[in-house]
């Protein structure tokens, strides 16, 4: 999905019609005995998404609620708009953007929907307008030049969260296991807001400014913050350009940044935790949580012979721990 600049917000205010009053977003769970899903929607039910997972050893789709034709297929949802956000007689739209807080996210074509009523636009779970819709305070809508709309988002990543967290276990419970790129929702423990591993390789992109090469500790996982969902390490010290064959901006003569993608944090604050070494592994801790082994350089070992710190997350920073 291509990503743009909010400096077109200026053309959205010109239009832009009055926010709607403060009101939550709501959550619909379904279980038919054919397919387990659900519906979030906004408030006046302006904008919705959905989805659908086909149950296990179940009777036929025609025995179902669901229009068999509206389901995604597993680890994809349905954004469904109404039909009084869509001015003229057109059946379809690819002049749509979504502004969600400081990004605008073009959809795909987005299609009328006769049958279910209102236009409809399927994506992957993987997206990062996913992830915006979860976590963002602000959401404006463009239908190219002829309006723009303020759609609610109080309560959106609850209510959308819990709807994919249905889906999520079926879906796992029939095989189908998530992308590489998700953080599995549905699995036991697991938040559905984030898609650590996507974020962590889109930020050694943006410190290479192009593509990038990782070696086997380049990106690791553990339980750092002890939430049961595997929180990513980015390792810079063994990643390497593309385009210069060197190592990323964020590395200086001797030191890298080690960012660290927590699950408890970054869904907040859109930013990782980070750390500054030569490279980083795992210890064991006995509460069943891990800590990172930073390897420093000589200006940093002082009396240490082996020149490594250790650093656990104490629930609102990373703190050294005694040796």
């Amino acid at each position: 999905m291509e990503r743009l600049s909010l400096i077109f917000v200026l053309l959205l205010l010109s239009v832009l019609a009055s926010p709607a009053t403060a009101q939550d977003w709501t959550a619909q769970i379904s279980d038919d005995r054919v397919f387990d899903g659900g519906w979030a929607t906004a408030p006046g039910r302006s904008v919705g998404m959905h989805c659908a997972a086909r149950k296990p050893g179940q009777g036929p789709a025609m025995d179902s609620q669901w229009v068999e034709t509206t389901i995604p297929d597993p680890w994809r949802f349905v954004l469904s708009f109404s039909d009084q956000l869509f001015p003229g007689p057109a059946y379809q739209r690819d002049d749509v953007i979504l502004f969600i807080d400081q990004t605008g996210y073009r959809l795909p074509t987005v299609y009328q929907n006769e049958l279910a009523g209102g236009w409809e636009v399927t994506l992957s779970l993987t997206d990062p307008l996913y992830r915006a819709m979860t976590t963002g305070q602000r959401m404006v809508m463009q239908v190219g030049p002829d309006a723009a709309w303020e759609i609610p988002m109080q309560g959106a990543g609850r209510a959308i969260e819990q709807v994919v967290a249905v889906c999520a276990a079926t879906w796992q419970r029939t095989g189908n296991r998530p992308p590489n790129a998700l953080t599995a929702p549905g699995e036991p423990g697991a938040r559905q807001d984030v898609g650590l591993r996507h974020w962590a390789e889109q930020s050694a992109s943006t410190a290479c400014s192009d593509f990038f090469t990782a070696g086997p500790n380049g990106f690791l996982t553990a339980n750092i913050d002890g939430d049961g969902i595997p929180d990513v390490i980015v390792n810079y010290n063994d990643i390497t350009c593309d385009n210069d064959g060197r190592r990323p901006g964020v590395c200086g003569a001797s030191l890298c940044s080690v960012d660290v993608f927590l699950s408890r944090t970054f869904a907040r604050t859109n930013r990782p935790e980070q750390l500054l070494g030569m490279s980083a592994a795992f210890v064991d801790l006995s509460n069943g949580n891990q800590a990172l082994s930073i390897t420093g350089n000589l200006s940093m070992c002082q009396d240490r012979p082996d020149c490594t710190f250790l650093w656990y997350w104490d629930g609102g920073q990373f703190t050294e721990l005694p040796r």
